[in-house]
């Protein structure tokens, strides 16, 4: 009904909104988490800076989900539809970010 399609609608656009932020970060993160003398960054690396390859890898990562992702859509678009499949990435994209948030630097990535 329209509560699916309205859930729908709003999930496709935070499914672009995800992508941009996905895509951007990469420009103002890795400058931030890389400078060594910047004391007001509290999630620096400790190793800061990365060295160039840690970096392109950063930096690749993201079209080449892109790439499985795209590959893996058809398949749930096929079982589930393209309704619930877009809802689906939705709860994939809300999931991602709360662990993004609850995150910390030490975890992650230490």
């Amino acid at each position: 009904g329209a509560s699916v399609q309205t859930i729908c609608a709003l999930t496709s656009s935070l499914a672009y909104l995800c992508i941009g932020l996905v895509r951007a970060w990469a420009s103002t993160g890795l400058p931030s988490l890389n400078d060594s003398n910047n004391s007001t960054n509290p999630d620096m690396l400790a190793t800061a800076p990365l060295d160039t390859d840690t970096c392109s890898w950063i930096v690749s990562l993201p079209p080449l989900g892109a790439i499985l992702g795209s590959s893996l859509s058809s398949l749930s678009l096929n079982y589930v539809g393209r309704k619930f499949s877009i809802i689906l990435a939705g709860v994939f994209f809300f999931l991602s970010f709360i662990l993004i948030g609850l995150a910390s630097i030490s975890s992650s990535v230490g």
